[in-house]
């Protein structure tokens, strides 16, 4: 995959990420799985088999993704867990070398990018009735920052630990 400015492979443990998740459903057997996914779901990437590089929206990844999706969906629900997928809210890594990051411009920080992965993560879960969308985007453009607000999400992807703390509560109170 190719993002924050850099080439990475998967690592092996990605490609065995459903396997991992199985066992851990069939030992869990969770009630609830609540999922995010982003930033490395809209990374371009080489798939397996292609020699050029991929981005969202092109058919043939926009295939693996709903492939991709799918299947971790299944999984996850597969001992009868409800399953809470959130919307990918709005990125803008900003640049730490010191972190493993290539200079800017990122291309996942394209609002296109994260419309597309929302947009597929909402067609893919459709046929799936175990399956509920949690609209975390929606729900940190309340902020009154907005949902890039500095102070929640201060390196423009991953939240706060007070902000993690805001929406752990409103998960809790609203999605009952």
């Amino acid at each position: 995959m190719r993002a924050l400015g850099y080439d990475a492979a998967d690592p092996e443990k990605c490609g065995q990420r459903n396997g991992s998740l199985a066992s851990a459903v069939a030992t869990f057997r969770p009630d609830v799985v609540v999922v995010l996914s982003c930033l490395w779901d809209i990374a371009d990437r080489q798939l397996p088999g292609q020699s050029d590089w991929l981005a969202p929206g092109d058919p043939t990844y926009t295939a693996w993704t709903a492939a991709y999706l799918g299947a971790t969906a299944d999984t996850l629900g597969s001992a009868g867990a409800r399953v809470q997928w959130m919307t990918c809210p709005h990125l803008d890594p900003v640049y730490h070398p010191e972190v493993y990051m290539g200079p800017p411009p990122y291309p996942v920080a394209d609002p296109a990018r994260v419309a597309w992965l929302n947009d597929q993560i909402r067609a893919v879960t459709a046929g799936r009735p175990f399956v509920e969308i949690v609209d975390l985007a929606a729900r940190l453009a309340q902020w009154p920052g907005g949902d890039l607000d500095p102070t929640r999400r201060p390196d423009g992807v991953h939240l706060s630990d007070q902000a993690a703390i805001e929406v752990a509560a409103w998960l809790m109170t609203a999605r009952r």
